[in-house]
């Protein structure tokens, strides 16, 4: 006669939750991956947005009122704090905006003082004394999230452009 079996035998139960172990890994490894690569899409986007901000400054003069204005002049930490100045020669106003674009385990490369002015009236890149820059010039900025086959990097041509590669 047969004996009936209710139930799992350990080496069953252990199995199943082994299986089980490995894929809940599995899954959190490729959503961490997930929430990094977004959160490096974020700041790269949200650079973007604020670059073409303090351009359409320059390209409208909108500074304060009685300044007359030259070009916006931008700067970038590498701690992710991007902030944009009405510049007058070689003097400086107050800012436009002051933002922290980064998150942890964001890193971006600097925009040293004086390396990115946008010039008024037309949002070219200029040089701190106002004389444009060669037409073949541009920055780019990487944004990296530590995984250099995701890195991205935000452009700036001389004309003024930002575009993300």
């Amino acid at each position: 006669m047969m004996k009936i079996r209710n139930g799992f035998t350990l080496v069953e139960t252990m199995v199943a939750i082994s299986i089980t172990l490995l894929l809940g890994t599995t899954i959190m490894v490729a959503v961490n991956g997930f929430l990094t690569r977004e959160k490096s899409n974020q700041t790269a986007n949200e650079m973007i947005s604020l670059l073409n901000s303090a351009r359409n400054y320059a390209v409208t003069r909108q500074g304060p009122a009685g300044y007359d204005m030259n070009f916006v002049k931008i700067i970038l930490t590498t701690d992710g704090m991007i902030t944009a100045y009405p510049g007058k020669g070689a003097g400086v106003g107050t800012s436009y905006f002051s933002k922290d674009i980064s998150s942890d385990s964001i890193t971006v490369t600097a925009i040293n003082n004086g390396d990115l002015q946008f010039a008024a009236g037309s949002g070219k890149l200029v040089n701190l004394d106002g004389t444009s820059r060669d037409s073949t010039y541009s920055i780019g900025v990487t944004v990296s999230d530590g995984d250099h086959d995701d890195d991205k990097v935000v452009y700036i041509s001389s004309f003024g452009t930002v575009t993300l590669k």
